[in-house]
């Protein structure tokens, strides 16, 4: 099952084209053999999907250590606080002894005098899922604009341009979040009888999505037609048919199995985009790369992101061949693909 989910982001990737970079001005000369001391900063561990991109990059860490690329790999999580992933920042830039800091941003330019900083003790700044906006840090991301429009365009389209919806955002200020958020806006502005009767958050919480959504539920005696979430819609499901409530006519999904099991279960008409934990093991396999030397090829690179676009879409004419497909898989696991060294080295010159 793996190895099929493996191919299709092997798809994704290689019709990527990744445009060349420069190293920041006072960037650390290394040898491709010296075993970079790497720092990870990410916005929070505290949902499954995260969990997951943690787990892929420790594993590329280990097998970097284990051929001498990386010498130390440490993981520090800021809780969503803003503030504490400056500090963190700033403690690691005041020490100088790092090479390589990848960071999942909370904010997308806050912690922009910090970097400035770090990069002049000679420290790579990296970014990955979400972007962050400095010259000298280049973010490797899923195309979250991309993701954001399949879904709110199908669901638009689904509608037939009218109805009463449910809209849920995830943690508001995460670049990731508010990279969708303007896509939505940009979409429903086009399409004036979309009644948001709610809009709200969950912060990337099952628990927190079934909460909020009992208790618009209970607000709200409406009948509603549709439900725009980021992720999440496992909680959102539950709330509705344990509130008794018949479930709208087009809910988009998340990309947990959680998700798809819930939308197996109930049958409801949705949609899954990927959005493959594994982006961050590949901001890590790219940054070591590119302290050792290397040079990606000379194609895309826009405002120094690397955006990967969605390959992977499912619909419900294909449920049933993704169910069978991740059978094996845990709830809490998302629909994922780690590449190769070899597969990565494709991006390269």
């Amino acid at each position: 099952m793996r190895n099929i989910v493996t191919r299709l982001m092997i798809i994704t990737m290689l019709l990527v084209f990744v445009g060349g970079t420069a190293f920041a001005a006072g960037a650390k000369e290394q040898a491709s053999s010296a075993g970079f001391d790497v720092v990870l900063l990410d916005a929070s561990n505290d949902n499954t999907w995260r969990i997951q991109m943690e787990d892929q990059m420790q594993k590329v860490a280990d097998r970097y250590k284990e051929n001498g690329w990386i010498n130390s790999y440490t993981v520090y999580s800021a809780n969503n606080d803003a503030n504490l992933q400056s500090q963190q920042l700033s403690q690691i830039a005041n020490k100088g002894e790092t090479d390589i800091v990848i960071i999942n941003p909370v904010s997308a330019s806050s912690l922009n005098p910090v970097i400035d900083r770090a990069t002049s003790r000679g420290i790579r700044v990296f970014a990955v899922d979400s972007t962050i906006d400095h010259p000298d840090v280049i973010t490797f991301t899923n195309d979250q604009r991309n993701y954001a429009k399949l879904h709110v365009e199908w669901l638009v389209d689904e509608l037939n341009g009218e109805g009463n919806i449910f809209w849920f955002d995830a943690i508001p200020g995460v670049p990731a979040n508010d990279d969708r958020v303007s896509v939505y806006e940009e979409v429903f502005a086009k399409y004036p009888k979309i009644n948001v009767l709610a809009h709200d958050t969950h912060s990337w919480s099952v628990a927190e999505a079934k909460q909020k959504t009992s208790q618009l539920l209970a607000a709200y005696s409406e009948d509603i037609d549709g439900i725009l979430t980021q992720e999440c819609s496992a909680g959102i499901i539950q709330a509705f048919v344990e509130a008794g409530r018949a479930l709208p006519g087009a809910i988009n999904s998340g990309e947990s199995i959680e998700d798809m099991r819930i939308w197996g279960k109930y049958r409801f008409t949705s949609l899954m985009v990927e959005n493959p934990p594994a982006v961050g093991a590949h901001g890590l396999m790219m940054a070591v790369r590119l302290l050792q030397g290397k040079e990606l090829k000379n194609d895309v690179i826009e405002n120094n992101i690397v955006n990967v676009k969605q390959n992977l879409v499912i619909d419900n004419s294909m449920l049933d061949e993704w169910l069978e497909k991740t059978k094996d898989m845990k709830d809490t696991e998302s629909i994922d693909s780690l590449m190769s060294d070899a597969q990565v080295d494709l991006l390269f010159k």
